[in-house]
């Protein structure tokens, strides 16, 4: 269980590392497209939920820096005395509570919006509320859009553009999105880069809805006036795809709106290879400093019922021109583990002879390929010495 300690810190780690290398490169390359910054982001959450499936666990602890080596003690914190509650126990209990509190938050406004679903059956999709203040879309197949009381009050044309933001939202089934991110943020509360990560999702979304609103009524200064209206009023439910509520987000908004720049092709092309470049080297950094721990399977030794390896394949070790010239002669013993692979693990010296003959023997002994060990029939991780003869002809 404390190895799995290890690996959430270690998780968050490289969580922490790929994010800032994120948003270092996506300000360097000034990517200007919302389009584009969604698909990105969104991948980078794909990416963030994805990593221990598809990223090399590594057997054992081993570190490589000192900060790994601290991840890879967390694997061998001592267990509690008896009565006292472990440290591994109180972090587990509070993600736990964490994302229990979340989901807990979520059905609470799913609740909330639920009698206007009732109400809105699955003919009419557009409604007018005394319950909410600012414009609400939620919905996958029965799409229904709230719009506050005082929508009334405002001026026709931004009437019109409140409207042509929610129905787009509704034909790009973004509430679906809106929830399956909430649900994610709920798995992973714990982490600020998932937090922040949602937060661009939600703004790239946005821009990429004002513009395509722009783009249909022709007219940016109504739009931003009804972005204004509504500015600085709190969200009423975090299911519904409520978007001129982001009061953080509001000004960025408005500036995307007024200084749009149209992106080139090839611009775009060399904005996202290097954004790419930067996460695969940031992400290949990040799992080299702060590997996952696999746990180690249980490793055998030749006794009854247990079928020693035996060796396919061999290579033989070569003298070194030190050694020879010193006429040294001699065994090297190599203890080993020979997995279900047919290959040698955890090679170590047992008895040495000569550092540049001892490293010789090591390399060989790596080429080499085995008939894996057994146990009823079936391959298993068996412990074995080798001898390593050095002689001058």
């Amino acid at each position: 269980m404390n190895l799995w300690l290890a690996n959430f810190l270690a998780y968050w780690l490289q969580v922490a590392v790929i994010s800032v290398a994120a948003a270092l490169a996506a300000r360097a390359c000034r990517l200007r497209s919302p389009r584009a910054a969604l698909l990105s982001w969104q991948a980078l959450l794909g990416l963030f939920l994805l990593l221990p499936v598809f990223e090399p666990w590594t057997a054992e602890p081993g570190g490589i820096s000192a900060i790994s080596i601290a991840v890879a003690a967390a694997a061998r914190v001592p267990s509690a005395r008896p009565g006292h509650l472990s440290l591994l126990a109180l972090v587990g209990a509070l993600l736990a509570a964490g994302m229990v509190a979340r989901l807990i938050c979520l059905d609470a406004h799913q609740s909330v919006i639920a009698p206007f679903r009732v109400a809105a059956g699955v003919t009419l999709d557009m409604y007018l509320s005394s319950r909410i203040t600012a414009p609400v879309t939620f919905g996958l197949w029965h799409p229904t859009v709230l719009l506050p009381v005082r929508w009334l009050a405002l001026k026709p044309g931004l009437q019109s553009a409140i409207v042509c933001h929610e129905c787009l939202h509704v034909r790009r089934k973004d509430w679906g999105f809106h929830v399956a991110e909430e649900v994610i943020r709920a798995t992973l509360w714990f982490h600020p880069a998932v937090w922040w990560l949602i937060a661009e999702i939600r703004l790239a979304r946005e821009q990429v809805v004002d513009r395509t609103v722009i783009r249909l009524t022709g007219t940016r200064r109504p739009y931003v006036e009804a972005l204004l209206a509504f500015a600085g009023v709190p969200s009423d439910s975090v299911v519904a795809a409520a978007a001129f509520s982001h009061r953080h987000h509001l000004a960025r908004r408005i500036s995307s709106i007024f200084e749009e720049v149209a992106m080139k092709k090839s611009r775009l092309v060399l904005s996202l290879a290097s954004i790419t470049l930067c996460l695969v080297a940031a992400g290949a950094l990040a799992i080299r400093t702060f590997p996952l721990y696999a746990q180690r399977p249980h490793v055998y030794r030749v006794s009854d019922g247990v079928v020693a390896p035996r060796v396919l394949y061999k290579v033989d070790p070569k003298y070194t021109q030190d050694a020879r010239a010193a006429k040294i002669e001699g065994t090297v013993v190599l203890g080993l583990e020979v997995h279900p692979d047919g290959k040698a693990h955890n090679l170590q010296i047992k008895q040495g002879l000569d550092p540049g003959l001892d490293q010789n023997a090591l390399d060989a002994v790596s080429a080499w390929r085995f008939q894996p060990g057994t146990k009823d029939g079936r391959p298993v991780p068996v412990k074995a010495s080798i001898e390593i003869n050095f002689r001058l002809l």
